[in-house]
Formats: structure tokens, sequence, C-alpha cells
């Protein structure tokens, strides 16, 4: 059974794409354009369809489609909750203490996150610290090399776009010299020339590298997720100390969310002296 994965919504993505096509197309009309002088299905299958051939010749099909797939995640990218698998990590360190090992592979079986899971068992089957650490690093070493294929499909497709509308505007330029005798002919050949460069600058730097950028990111945050699984199953497996476990893993969150924590401790700190007291 597949995976269950927890997304979210992108506002700023959905916003961005808004504000690109206002941007552009409210630009062009105030200037007094029309839309028929942007819309030009010549310059767009040269620019589109000339970037699609250069991308499908550097990468396989499969990493193509893949890529495709992955344009879900620049709006709803997959969930990745440092802080609530910290505490998970901590509370099973906890466990373990008490309990032993064994106790690991009872609640391994409740957790959804297949990595987490996997790391998990392997500490319950006993199995030493330096061996699970390189067993899992490798693991997140072939996802990265797997994955890494489709932030750079959109990177290098945003490389192609311009060159591509350069070379649209440039067969643009050579249908109006060939027709330079027939003024009525001359419009048309112009118009592509010059939308099919705006169309391979536009949909590289408003969509493509963008896009790229976000995806390339978004796999640095899973592999940082990963990370931090590793260095708590293996704290567990070596017996760690709790609270040391906790030091560990907190370094892994985001200079807010370590403060917020901090601010947390010393509140139900000074509550407890109260308590005590």
């Amino acid at each position: 059974m597949a995976e269950k994965i927890d997304r979210g919504f992108d506002v700023a993505g959905v916003l961005g794409v808004i504000l690109a096509g206002i941007s552009i197309v409210g630009g062009h009309l105030f200037e007094g354009g029309h839309m028929n002088q942007i819309v030009q299905p010549t310059a767009a299958l040269i620019v589109f369809g000339g970037t699609c051939a250069g991308v499908l010749v550097e990468f396989s099909w499969p990493e193509f489609t893949k890529a495709i797939k992955a344009c879900r995640d620049v709006f709803q990218p997959p969930q990745t909750n440092l802080r609530e698998a910290m505490e998970k990590i901590i509370e099973l360190s906890k466990l373990a203490r008490r309990q032993g090992l064994v106790a690991i592979d009872r609640e391994a079986q409740k957790i959804e996150n297949a990595f987490m899971q996997k790391a998990l068992r392997m500490v319950a089957d006993g199995i030493e610290p330096k061996q699970l650490k390189s067993a899992l690093q490798k693991q997140v070493h072939n996802l990265e090399k797997e994955e890494s294929a489709t932030p750079a499909i959109y990177l290098a497709g945003g490389g192609y776009a311009p060159t591509i509308g350069v070379l649209g505007a440039v067969m643009g330029l050579i249908h109006v010299m060939g027709n330079i005798s027939d003024p009525s002919k001359l419009g048309a050949g112009i118009a592509v020339a010059f939308v099919a460069t705006l169309y391979g600058v536009g949909v590289a730097n408003l969509f493509l590298l963008p896009m790229g950028g976000k995806l390339k990111a978004q796999m640095k945050a899973r592999s940082h997720f990963m990370e931090l699984i590793i260095e708590g199953a293996a704290s567990i497996a070596a017996s760690e100390n709790p609270l040391i476990v906790e030091q560990k893993l907190s370094a892994y969150l985001s200079s807010v969310e370590q403060a917020e924590m901090a601010a947390a401790e010393a509140v139900g700190g000074g509550g407890q002296k109260e308590a005590a007291a």
C-alpha cells in the first residue's frame, strides 16, 4: 500500500502565477495592446515544442513524466513536520529506556511515515548505531539521486526556453525577409519574431526556473527531515539519554522553532518550580 502523503497549500505559489499573468497581460493591455498580438500559435509551437524537445533529449521519458506530475508539488507541497518528528523520537527514546528496544517495534507499526518506521524497526532489531546510520544514509543518498532529475528538468527547460525564443525570432525574421516584397505578410512574420522571444523569456523566468528552484528546495527539506530521523534512531539505538537526544535533534529545527521550544521550556520550568514551592 502506498504511503499517505500529507500535503499543504502554497498560497505564495498560486499568487505568483496569478501575479505573473496580471503583470504581463495587464501591462500589455494598459499600453493599448490587444490580446491577439501576443497570442501567436506559431510562436508557441516553436518555443514550447522546442523546449520540450531539448529536455527530452537530455532526460529520459520516465524522468520527464515524473517531472510533469511534480507540478502538483509546487502548489501542494508534501508536508514534513520536523518538530513533530522530533517529539515522537524523544518519546520513543524515553520508552526505550524504560521498557527496552523491543517496545519500539510495537510503536513503529503505528507510524505512517515509511522512512521513520523503517528506521525504528532497525533500532528494534538491535542494529548497531554506526551500521544503522550507514544504511539509512545510503537510502537518503539514493533518493536524492533519483529525485534530483525532477528540479533539474525545470531548470534545464528554463535555460532552453529563451534560446528557443531567439531561434523563433530568427525564423520569424527569415519569414519577413522572404516576403519583404509583399507588405501584407510582413506583420505576421514580425509578430512571430517578437512574441517567440516573449514566450521564451517569460516562461523561463516566470515559471520554469522558479518551479525548479522550489522543487529543489523541497527535495533538500525532505533530506533534512530524513537526516533528523537517522540521528534520532541512531541515538535511541545507542541508548542515549533523552535529554541528549533532544539537544541533538533540536539543532535540526529552525532558529524560530528553537526559540519557541526554549520559551516553552522556560514557562514549563517556572510552573514546575511554583508547583514545587
